[in-house]
């Protein structure tokens, strides 16, 4: 079983998660057939490299391994313990998969207090610590989390080993954005960037090449955009991972997205997701770009899909409420802005993969063609996000939003 667990640990070195996922299963096993269930908990908790994203193939494995962990945490004392801080941080890792499933914030809560109590009664070292963010960061990746998420980044950074540390500053890059804070996401990439070269870690080098392009997209910087993501593709290529072109399709829709490009689109939305939701946005939205009114009638009449609840929920509820708009349908154009009210003053970046821009530009143009609102608080949110989009050096939004306002006015 020790040279599974060395698989194990070389896959993810090599950002081939779902090997070392599927590595992990038969150590696994190969713990089963030895009688000791601490080394099958052993096994179940091997994934414990530091984590941007999780990748998996969702299936009837993966709730397997969900009931083995929670059947050895049945068998654990209920005292404090690194092996049990480990299986309640995996848990909610696994329990992730876009439906906000509760134990993914009560497991992940558990677990970061755990390591918190033995780190810092010594019986511990700091490698669980950052463990347990890791896993919390991963298990709790939604909108409202961001700030929390942010936070996490930045305790990373502090512990002193390199790979977390690349982490909080990955991480930092992303939510700084988010956060409307781009001076304080350039300052996280700069250091990321750093620490990408010195450390030669081939996945991340692919990650920083996807936030490149997203940070270029924000900017309207589409080649700029286009020269990163191609680097991007190069470096997934040597990976030789089939989910790297999931990834960069992503990225790669949604900078067509900003340029109204529709050429070559249908096969990245085939790529990029086969969430119902997702799929029934953009064939409304580029029906409505050929002149194709037909998706939109359909998607009224059938009624809208609810968003998958993940780290992408903000710019794809932006983009649901561009296609309710283009459906007519303003009682979900006033549902989809009240959702996107709370989030008013962030960018809706989509983790580095999928950037779609500001929340008050796409309120601003719910309130005003959806009729969620007046033309008064329309122009109040385009006024807003244009401030927020010039403060932080971001030219071409603040254009956009302007001629949007004056659209408002006419």
């Amino acid at each position: 079983m020790n040279l599974l667990l060395e698989l194990v640990r070389a896959q993810l070195i090599a950002g081939d998660a779902v090997s070392a996922r599927r590595t992990r299963v038969e150590a696994v096993l190969a713990a089963d057939r030895s009688g000791n269930p601490l080394l099958a908990a052993r096994a179940l908790t091997s994934l414990d490299a530091p984590a941007l994203w999780k990748l998996y193939v969702y299936g009837d494995v993966e709730l397997q391994v969900v009931r083995r962990i929670e059947d050895a945490l049945a068998a654990l004392p209920e005292e404090d313990s690194e092996l049990r801080c480990r299986l309640l941080g995996c848990l909610g890792m696994e329990c992730y998969d876009s439906s906000a499933d509760p134990r993914c914030e009560t497991a992940t809560a558990q677990a970061l207090a755990m390591a918190r109590r033995l780190v810092n009664r010594g019986e511990a070292g700091e490698e669980l610590l950052a463990f347990a963010l890791n896993a919390r960061y991963i298990g709790v990746h939604l909108p409202e989390r961001i700030p929390e998420i942010d936070a996490i980044g930045e305790e990373l950074t502090r512990l002193a080993m390199p790979g977390f540390e690349l982490l909080g500053h990955m991480i930092r890059e992303r939510s700084r954005v988010e956060l409307f804070d781009i001076a304080g996401a350039d300052r996280a990439a700069e250091r990321a960037a750093v620490l990408v070269q010195r450390l030669d870690l081939p996945w991340p080098r692919f990650q920083q090449f996807m936030y490149t392009g997203a940070r270029r997209v924000l900017e309207g910087d589409f080649e700029g955009a286009g020269d990163a993501y191609a680097a991007a593709a190069e470096a997934g290529e040597r990976l030789n991972l089939w989910y790297t072109s999931t990834v960069l399709a992503s990225a790669l829709l949604a900078r067509q997205i900003a340029m109204r490009e529709t050429d070559g689109i249908e096969e990245l939305i085939e790529k990029y997701s086969r969430f119902p939701a997702h799929q029934q946005v953009m064939g409304v939205l580029v029906g409505d770009w050929r002149g194709d009114h037909a998706p939109a009638r359909a998607a009224r009449e059938q009624g809208w899909h609810t968003m998958p609840r993940d780290f992408a929920e903000l710019p794809k509820l932006c983009l649901q409420g561009e296609a309710q708009i283009v459906a007519g349908d303003h009682e979900a154009c006033a549902q989809t802005y009240l959702r996107l009210l709370p989030y008013e003053d962030r960018i809706a970046f989509g983790a580095g993969t999928f950037c779609i821009g500001p929340v008050g530009y796409f309120l601003g143009r719910l309130a005003h063609l959806g009729r969620a609102a007046g033309p008064e608080t329309a122009r109040a949110h385009l006024e807003a996000a244009g401030k927020r989009c010039a403060a932080a050096g971001l030219t071409w939004w603040a254009a956009r939003i302007a001629a949007e306002r004056e659209a408002v006015r006419g």
